[in-house]
């Protein structure tokens, strides 16, 4: 019997620890679009639920024929993989033509949910390409995860999340290491061209490549172009970006355009900038170019460039914190630091002179420190889904005797990750919040109760 025992109750914590480790498998797309969302009214306080990669298809569908979405709510309740088929963009722009100009003008929360096996490719120079193509809204995109996704646009923007995004909010967006996004145009690790934004918590680890030796191609590890009024602030890059394009930087590859001015605040780049072309062009630890656009206001404050900064040409401007300052504009750099100030300037090429303060170099030691409080805050508005306990539908055994009471509380979760300011992918991406991995032992510790309970009864039934 003790045999038994001891058996039945190793059984059970083997089995409740596999459960602990199980998590639900992401939707995979066959290329169906779906006539109507899983559940919901499109209003904020019931909004259409997306719970199938043929919904999300519909989605793209329904914007395609015309249906912009405006003001409609929608949110991701599964992870999603796309399985690499070719992704039609949720809002495709159309530039001339009798055809529709469908943007999508909606608002869309992923819950902290993943998007995998996303491909866009084309050559059509009217579509812009992501996730979403082009986005016109008063309302958001936010808490999405991209993983294992190609987006490659020969003719247009590209991003993870959109090609041109026009949003009142854009936030927690995690684009991974497996991301690889190429372009002719505006090419950013999250978004192509991010346009009047309000954009906050933005992380990507993509590959980010321009592939057109064009003075209209711009290449950013978050945004290729940051312009219209946006603003950009506790956003981290750790991927690289390169490629023949006239502008890279680690955050964006201009400030300005589309008629407005571009903001960067409390930025951080970590990964490797490079130009590869053969041209007198421009590479900046945080923005190729700032100040694109005549007689605005820009403001690039509390930005670290920790990153490798490199070109293949000598004539090329290459400035630890922007490639240029190009054109005649109120331009402002504040508390801006770089690994490498003492063999490089700010400024690649002092085009337009700034107003510059509190620039004084810091050791790299006290750089990486002011990048980990930024990386901190980054992580603490990240938002990770929360899966619900599994359900037992059968009770628990009853017993007579006392369950075994277990003095030990639940191992807590509350101690933040460490902190590191390379590029690991623990410092960023999502992890199992504390009310998922609670709820797990929990289960775990009731299974092996419910097991101790059975064993009990046996041996006394055993023994009568």
């Amino acid at each position: 019997m003790k045999k038994l025992l001891a058996i039945v109750i190793t059984v059970a914590m083997l089995l409740s620890f596999a459960v602990v480790g199980t998590s639900a498998a992401a939707d995979k797309w066959d290329g169906t679009i779906a006539t109507s969302f899983e559940s919901g009214a499109g209003t904020e306080a019931d909004p259409y639920v997306i719970k199938t990669a043929s919904q999300l298809a519909y989605l793209a569908a329904k914007v395609q024929a015309g249906d912009p979405a405006t003001g409609e709510h929608y949110v991701l309740v599964s992870d999603l993989d796309l399985a690499k088929l070719e992704w039609t963009p949720i809002g495709i722009y159309i530039k001339s033509g009798n055809e529709a100009n469908c943007s999508f003008a909606g608002s869309f929360d992923g819950q902290g949910h993943t998007i995998s096996g996303m491909s866009v490719t084309t050559t059509d120079s009217s579509i812009f390409c992501g996730l979403f193509g082009n986005v016109e809204t008063e309302g958001y995109l936010k808490n999405i995860v991209f993983e294992d996704c190609n987006v490659t646009a020969d003719s247009n923007s590209a991003g993870a999340l959109g090609g041109r995004v026009a949003a009142k909010e854009i936030s927690s967006i995690i684009v991974k290491e497996n991301v690889k996004i190429n372009g002719t145009s505006s090419v950013g690790g999250v978004v192509g061209r991010l346009k009047g934004a309000d954009a906050k918590y933005l992380v990507s680890y993509a590959t980010v490549e321009t592939t057109k030796a064009d003075s209209g191609c711009f290449g950013g590890g978050i945004s290729g172009t940051v312009g219209a009024g946006a603003k950009l602030s506790y956003s981290a890059n750790y991927g690289s970006v390169s490629g023949i394009g006239a502008f890279h930087g680690g955050i964006t590859g201009i400030t300005g355009g589309d008629s407005g001015p571009g903001c960067l605040y409390n930025c951080v780049n970590f990964g490797s900038v490079a130009y590869n072309g053969e041209k007198s062009w421009f590479v900046g630890g945080i923005s190729g170019c700032f100040a694109h656009t005549k007689n605005l206001d820009y403001v690039n404050e509390n930005c670290l460039n920790l990153g490798n900064l490199s070109a293949t040409f000598d004539g090329a401007y290459v400035g630890e914190i922007t490639g240029q300052t190009r054109t005649e504009a109120n331009i402002s750099i504040t508390s801006c630091y770089s690994i490498d100030i003492e063999n490089r300037s700010f400024v690649g090429n002092e085009k337009y002179p700034y107003t510059a303060t509190d620039l004084v170099n810091k050791t790299e030691a006290e750089i990486k420190t002011l990048a980990d409080a930024i990386v901190a805050i980054i992580n603490t508005n990240i938002v990770v889904p929360t899966e619900p306990a599994p359900e037992t539908t059968e009770p628990a055994p009853e017993t007579t005797e006392p369950a075994p009471e277990t003095t030990e509380p639940a191992p807590e979760t509350t101690e933040p990750a460490p902190e590191t300011t390379e590029p690991a992918p623990e410092t960023t991406a999502p992890s199992q919040g504390p009310e998922t991995g609670d709820s797990f032992v929990i289960f775990a510790i009731v299974s092996v109760i419910s097991v101790l309970g059975v064993a009990i009864i046996a041996k006394r039934r055993e023994n009568n």
